[in-house]
């Protein structure tokens, strides 16, 4: 990859799960993917940590440790310390 990026989430809307990916340029950034409610409310850290070169994938159940999330729209954002893309999700019921 040429740049920090986040694909395209899908299916999208989802039901029971969504694949995300992201692109990593360099491994020398901490990275943190994160799901937040439409209110602005950190829901869930996906991941967070240094990634080595190359395209991440991950599935995310629309849930986190407190239990599943009600259908609705939620926001992805994959951040870094330069740089923070958003991506919008539909979570189906």
């Amino acid at each position: 990859p040429t740049s920090f990026s986040l694909n395209p989430a899908y299916p999208n809307p989802f039901n029971p799960e969504v694949h995300l990916s992201f692109n990593v340029e360099s491994s020398e950034r901490e990275l943190s993917l994160d799901i937040f409610d439409l209110r602005g409310e950190l829901i869930a850290t996906l991941v967070q940590g240094y990634f080595p070169v190359g395209t991440h994938h991950l599935t995310w159940s629309g849930a986190n440790n407190m239990g599943e999330f009600p259908a609705g729209i939620y926001l992805v954002r994959l951040s870094g310390a330069n740089f923070s893309e958003f991506q919008r999700i539909t979570l189906l019921k």
